[in-house]
């Protein structure tokens, strides 16, 4: 999955106009502060802007998060250091910075009412509709917020979103007629469909372990963790009738339906309980997290594999990031909280041949079918038995038999990329063989039904390329220190 997202990296990283506020919740990365080299509270200048550690830490631990969700959960230190998410950050902070000096300099400037408007527009930080400060102050403290640095970062924010109105290019009508030509060209054309899975290449024994030698890194064992583990479970709470009723009184506004209409006492009573029965297991599993980290309990031993989900994916993540000897705060599971003690990882390592076998085995079928697959196309293509489909635009990606929708965007795509009149395009799993017959450079009746689609599109491509373009003058204009 690495090697896909390495290759795929530009359309996986956020962009850099998104807004801090949109990240409220993600909170800094679990295992801690990460250590970039550097003991000052700045690790780069840009022009006459410093980056400081915390911003480099927020922007790690957004972009972790970010990743750690396509890995369900799963991403460790390891395999963010392979992501290249350090440099991403870096990347991401110093193009930001770019923009705030040349904001800087040409006057624009964040007046304090704009950043209290834009926090009071958060929803998180209301409750029953209003801005509450209180709430305000929690969620950042959760989340690993300092008020005065997450201030400022809204306040870079709302600047670098100034600076993204003044790049807001607008449309000449030649621009729209060009765009348009180009997604609504068609072609007349004639194809065939080779298969991988018709091939059947033979797999001797000694060339399976050839193939397992080169590439033992991609089966590894799971990473196994010996813990000390402390359950604070709900089953060993007891509530008397009026506890629980205080605790809806102090908490009733949460309590609400689908018309956000704050719930009785009697309809809310099984979730208040078991919110109630929740914070007193919490304070239970802080009591005993000292203790474990301490040394005065002992907890019970658990030994548990970054594959076994009986726990939930918070536990495996926190666990990834963990050393032997810590100590994590409690997490919250079905049964209550967990504390757990790390006391031993055994890290992956290579499968043997014979635990790695069949999974080799489907690794080497798979290529040497795409290898006799492409062999086959490129021999085959200006010469083959076609079956003409009539003409295609760029979004027909319906009208291309036995190709699902996924393999007909990526066919078309390349069959408009093309220079050529014939050839063929590879596919996951396939190839398409393709004859062009005839083409039409126009049609502007497609073009009347999705005027706003085109301007759209037109007016993304045209800002990414100002943007871009931009972004590359001030890289000549303002010194970068890393």
């Amino acid at each position: 999955m690495i090697n896909w997202m390495q290759k795929h990296r530009k359309y996986l990283v956020v962009t850099i106009w998104i807004s801090t506020i949109a990240f409220v919740g993600a909170g800094f990365v679990g295992w801690g502060a990460y250590s970039f080299g550097k003991n000052s509270g700045s690790v780069a200048k840009v022009g006459e802007i410093d980056i400081t550690y915390t911003q480099m830490q927020q922007e790690y631990s957004r972009l972790f998060s970010a990743y750690n969700q396509m890995f369900g959960g799963k991403l460790d230190k390891e395999q963010a250091q392979n992501l290249g998410i350090e440099e991403q950050a870096m990347n991401n902070l110093i193009t930001q910075t770019l923009l705030l000096n040349f904001a800087k300099d040409i006057g624009i400037r964040v007046i304090d009412e704009e950043v209290a408007k834009e926090i009071a527009s958060i929803e998180a930080f209301r409750v029953d509709g209003k801005f509450s400060n209180d709430r305000y102050k929690q969620i950042l403290s959760q989340n690993g917020y300092k008020t005065t640095d997450f201030e400022e970062s809204i306040r870079r924010s709302i600047a670098i979103d100034k600076m993204k109105n003044i790049l807001k290019p607008s449309l000449t009508d030649l621009e729209k007629e060009t765009i348009a030509a180009s997604f609504y060209i068609k072609d007349k054309i004639e194809i065939e469909i080779l298969d991988a899975n018709d091939f059947s290449p033979s797999i001797g024994e000694d060339e399976l372990r050839a193939f397992w030698e080169q590439n033992k890194q991609n089966y590894l064992t799971s990473k196994v963790y010996t813990l000390e583990s402390i359950i604070s479970s709900l089953k060993d709470i007891s509530l008397a009738e009026k506890d629980i009723e205080e605790f809806y009184e102090e908490n009733r506004h949460v309590y609400r339906d689908k018309d956000e209409r704050i719930l009785p006492f009697e309809e809310a009573k099984i979730r208040v309980e078991t919110d109630a029965k929740l914070k007193d297991a919490q304070k239970d599993a802080l009591q005993k997290y000292i203790s474990l980290k301490k040394g005065t309990i002992i907890g019970e031993e658990l030994v548990l594999s970054e594959e076994n989900g009986s726990l939930g994916n918070e536990v495996i993540t926190k666990l990834n990031a963990s050393n032997i000897g810590d100590t994590l705060k409690p997490i919250e599971v079905p049964s209550g909280y967990i504390t757990l003690k790390v006391k031993n990882i055994k890290n992956r390592e290579p499968k043997s041949f014979e635990d790695a076998k069949l999974a080799a085995r489907e690794d080497l079928l798979k290529r040497k079918r795409l290898e006799m697959l492409q062999e086959r196309a490129a021999s085959e293509y200006k010469n083959f038995s076609a079956g003409n489909i009539g003409f295609v635009s760029r979004d027909d990606i319906k009208k291309i038999p036995n190709l699902n929708q996924e393999e007909s965007a990526e066919f078309l795509k390349n069959l408009f990329a093309s220079t050529e009149d014939r050839g063929y395009v590879l596919l996951e799993n396939k190839a398409v063989l393709y004859r062009i017959l005839e083409q039409k450079l126009l049609d502007s009746q497609r073009v009347d039904e999705n005027v706003e689609f085109v301007e759209q599109n037109a007016l993304q491509l045209k800002q990414s390329v100002i943007e871009q373009a931009f972004i590359e003058s001030l890289q000549n204009n303002y010194k970068i220190i890393r």
